[in-house]
């Protein structure tokens, strides 16, 4: 009879660190929400390494899960489509982490911008430091400050206890009351001296997945008709006639002039 209370202890022991092992296996088997369905430089931390895990390099066609971070530096950017078909591509300098639901996604994102198309009949829900923005089946895009533009169908902002609705060709914004407001209603002009930046355009509106900077195709298209203008063809020696080597200088001129730039 002296031994039952250790026993029991023994018992309570073993059933605590069995279902603690149980919790571990179920978070490493985290309920898939989708595939990265186009990738470049982005890092995904999974769910079942929790917040201290380290980050691994984001592939193509690999499944993202329930829970799990993914994270994107200078020039880098990811695409995830969801089993329902909606589509979120995700910009440079980003943090953002997904989880399913039975009735609304839901996407936390801590910094950066995202792009979204939600599948018609599908709602989600994208959390931000300053604002939350619901929406169903809707296309618009969204940065962690609540600044948001609606291409499609309507979107929800919800901040400092109110809420506002946006529609298709318009823009939203976080106040200085920390509640939202159309972009245009109570500009706040810049400070006397000082000319606004403009950011530079996200990914998705530079018209493609080339890199905003560094050598684009239309370079290359310029330079190699004048190096083969140049340099003629059919077996002739490579000495261009004056007129040639004019364009020759001018195709080499231009294609320097764009790694300049790209610098």
């Amino acid at each position: 009879m002296t031994t039952m209370p250790g026993a029991r202890a023994f018992v309570a022991l073993g059933l605590a660190g069995c279902l603690g092992f149980v919790g571990t296996a179920v978070c490493q088997v985290a309920p898939e929400v989708g595939k990265f369905t186009k990738v470049r430089g982005a890092r995904v931390r999974p769910a079942a390494v929790g917040p201290g895990g380290e980050f691994v390099s984001a592939k193509g066609n690999a499944s993202v899960h329930s829970g799990d971070m993914v994270r994107t530096g200078r020039r880098n950017f990811a695409e995830i489509t969801f089993k329902d078909t909606s589509i979120l591509r995700v910009n440079e300098y980003t943090d953002l982490l997904v989880y399913p639901g039975e009735l609304l996604r839901r996407i936390e994102l801590q910094k950066g911008a995202i792009w979204m198309r939600v599948a018609r009949g599908s709602g989600t829900s994208v959390q931000t430091p300053v604002a939350t923005a619901t929406v169903r089946g809707t296309e618009f895009t969204l940065g962690a400050d609540g600044e948001l533009t609606v291409i499609e169908g309507e979107v929800i902002l919800e901040a400092g206890g109110k809420s506002l609705t946006v529609v298709a060709g318009e823009s939203a914004e976080i106040g200085p009351d920390g509640t939202p407001r159309k972009k245009g209603v109570e500009p706040t002009p810049p400070e006397p001296g000082k000319e606004e930046e403009k950011p530079a355009p996200p990914w998705w509106n530079t018209g493609g997945w080339a890199p905003r900077r560094g050598l684009q195709p239309e370079s290359i298209g310029l330079v190699i008709p004048l190096f083969v203008i140049g340099f003629g063809g059919g077996g002739r020696a490579p000495v261009p006639e004056p007129a040639s080597a004019l364009l020759l200088a001018a195709g080499f001129g231009i294609y320097a002039a764009v790694r300049r730039r790209a610098r």
